[in-house]
């Protein structure tokens, strides 16, 4: 929420105790802008590390005097010091000789150092970077700060008014706290940020020296009023703007009057300040600032979790579910139920639900209920509950039980129901069914059952219902009526499968054939033929062709179905492997070697004898790329040419088994 209303009359309903600690500083000029590099630890670069590489090369104008401080929140500088010593930190800032400077920062003390601690700021020269946790001394020093360990645990603003000694200027202002002796109990640990350096100017009108900022709760207990002595702004020179906890300084709308509003979600330690400044010059003003703490209570306090229990009459079938009392004492609660999920239902008596139940209802059953902050319905805790509702139901005897069965479809769907007579006074849905078929359960809770048969049910058949007391399993009525199915079956029941292969005059392809057994009429089946689980055919006999050589054993399966209905009639499987040679196994090369005859100018060409020895090769020869033609003597090849044939010229010559060109 936005804690400081620019508004500044804007109601909040909150209300808070508070503690004030105001502080004023008298000064005998007036300041100027915040000059400070960095003061509040927000520029840096890279990811935030407690080193001091981090803090020397990365932290804008901040370097470790001494120690390794630590970087805290987001962001301040953590130290600590004991046995003369610790850590400490220094900026950069240029204080001019003779110059008046208004110096302010906040600290935060341990509240279990000891108590002669102090925190030490001084002006220095000559400072450098130190990881030795020894105090270091500078080259020149003028301290302008030295407190004193009070308010520990609490934020508090610290402003020094100084003036640098003549014929001296500084260049660093180093921060660090300070104990002589050793823990006791702990060391002195502090927290520094917000430091602003303002240098002294003319005051363009007369400022005061100091004021007070006095404070008042509202009726409501959550609204806080913030003034400042109305004589002291009687001069219309005079301007005022405020700050709430360290936040950007607003200018009031009626001067001098600062009007807040909280929540309890804003309770602890905060401060406002305010500056009395010359209207035409913002910057030369007189600041004041006071602490306060929130403490404002949250409209109620819902418990943790509580329990639902529960209580049975059993002759009336109620049951009773409570909360217990003293957790919804206040009269700031209010409670719902729900049951099974239904809706939300205030209780007539808080925290008292019974509701009421009959054989109907018996089962499983959760109830919930929300225990709220009467005037924020939206802000609840829940509980929820099982049970089981057990009800006494009655039932009576049935008369007149009749059993029907009916064929409702071509595909042998039939309906059984049942006739009867309910007693008077009783409660049809206390009734429950069991149907049986051949003594075999059938399923079905109603007085109307549908049933599925095929043409292998085609003979007698015992149909019987028995009707019982859902409540208590007594029986009220049975009944047993014999029937025979009467389905249109296309396709007769088969007595079996068989499978035969068999070769055929391609090499390598195999047949295989269906016979089916006790089959009047093969015509009406369909057949589903996997090899391996692959599909090769949906005919009675089908055919594949395998692989020379190809010793794999495999699955031959067969389904048969009726192809009207495409009712699964029959199956088989057979293990087969195919029984087919490769022709023969050619060389894997050869060369053709020439030889000629110069007189007859005849040319031969002879492929060596051991290569094609087997009767299973045969050779084919061409010339100049012409046809094939098989040589009369196998590997020998002899032309005969004459002038006109002179030239370039090149043979070729194909050894191949003789069964496959």
């Amino acid at each position: 929420m936005n804690k400081f209303n620019i508004l500044w009359k804007a109601v909040l309903s909150v209300f808070f105790v508070c503690f004030m600690q105001t502080y004023s500083q008298a000064q005998d000029s007036c300041f100027g802008l915040d000059e400070a590099v960095n003061g509040d630890f927000q520029t840096y670069n890279g990811t935030v590390s407690s080193t001091n590489a981090w803090i020397n090369g990365n932290l804008n104008n901040w370097t470790v005097s001494h120690g390794t401080p630590s970087v805290s929140g987001a962001l301040s500088i953590w130290m600590w010091s004991y046995s003369d010593a610790g850590e400490g930190v220094y900026m950069g800032h240029t204080f001019a000789a003779g110059q008046t400077y208004r110096l302010t920062y906040t600290i935060n003390r341990s509240t279990d150092a000891n108590p002669s601690s102090t925190f030490l700021v001084d002006l220095t020269n000559g400072l450098t970077p130190s990881s030795s946790v020894v105090i270091p001394t500078p080259a020149q020093q003028f301290q302008v700060s030295n407190e004193s360990w009070i308010n520990t645990g609490v934020t508090t603003t610290i402003t020094e008014v100084f003036t640098v000694p003549i014929g001296q200027s500084f260049s660093q202002l180093w921060f660090r706290p300070y104990l002589a002796g050793a823990p006791n109990p702990n060391q002195a640990a502090v927290v520094l940020d917000d430091v602003t350096i303002e240098e002294s100017i003319d005051c363009l009108c007369e400022l005061p020296t100091e004021f007070q900022i006095a404070s008042s709760v509202g009726a409501d207990n959550c609204d806080y009023t913030f003034e400042i002595d109305p004589v002291l702004l009687a001069s219309a020179d005079y301007c005022v703007s405020w700050s709430l906890d360290g936040g950007p300084y607003v200018s009031d709308i009626t001067p001098g009057d600062l009007a807040l509003s909280f929540d309890c979600e804003d309770n602890g330690s905060h401060y406002v300040c305010a500056r009395l400044f010359c209207c035409d010059s913002p910057n030369v003003f007189v600041p004041s600032c006071t602490d306060f703490g929130i403490d404002c209570p949250c409209p109620c306090v819902l418990p943790t979790g509580f329990q639902i229990a529960p209580s049975v009459d059993a002759d009336l079938c109620e049951y009773t579910f409570e909360i217990d009392p003293s957790l919804i004492a206040s009269a700031d609660y209010c409670v719902t139920w729900s049951l099974d999920g239904g809706p939300y239902v205030s209780d007539t008596t808080p925290g008292d639900f019974t509701l009421s139940f009959d054989c109907d209802d018996n089962g499983s059953h959760y109830v919930c209920a929300r225990i709220f902050c009467c005037d924020n319905p939206d802000v609840f805790i829940e509980s929820c509950r099982d049970f089981e509702v057990v009800c006494d139901c009655i039932c009576e005897p049935i008369t007149d039980l009749t059993l029907n069965t009916g064929l409702v479809s071509l595909d042998c769907d039939y309906m059984f129901d049942a006739n009867f007579t309910f007693p008077t006074g009783t409660n049809p849905a206390d009734y429950c069914y069991q149907w049986s078929l051949d003594g075999i359960n059938i399923g079905g809770n109603s007085n109307t059952i549908p049933y599925h048969m095929d043409c292998d049910d085609n003979n007698p058949h015992i149909l019987c219902l028995d009707v019982i007391c859902c409540d208590t399993g007594e029986l009220l009525g049975q009944e047993c009526i014999d029937f025979i199915s009467q389905c249109d079956c296309p396709c007769e029941s088969i007595d079996g499968v068989a499978i035969t292969a068999a070769d055929t005059t391609v090499e390598c392809m195999y047949s295989f054939t269906a016979n089916l057994f006790g089959a009047t009429d093969p015509s009406l089946y369909c057949y589903d033929w996997t090899l391996n689980g692959v599909g090769i055919g949906t005919t009675a006999t089908v055919t594949n062709t395998f692989e020379c050589n190809d010793d794999t054993i495999y699955q031959l399966c067969v389904v048969v179905v009726c192809c009207e209905t495409g009712e699964v009639v029959g199956n088989n499987c057979i293990s087969f492997t195919p029984d087919c040679a490769c022709p023969c196994d050619l060389p894997t090369g050869f060369q053709i070697a020439p030889s000629v005859d110069a007189d007859l100018c005849e040319y031969t060409f002879e492929i060596d004898p051991s290569v094609i020895s087997s009767t299973d090769y045969c050779v084919t020869w061409s010339l100049d790329g012409g046809p094939y033609l098989v040589d009369t003597t196998p590997g020998d090849l002899t032309l005969s040419f004459d002038c006109e044939d002179n030239g370039g010229h090149y043979v070729c010559a194909r050894i191949f088994c003789c069964d496959n060109p």
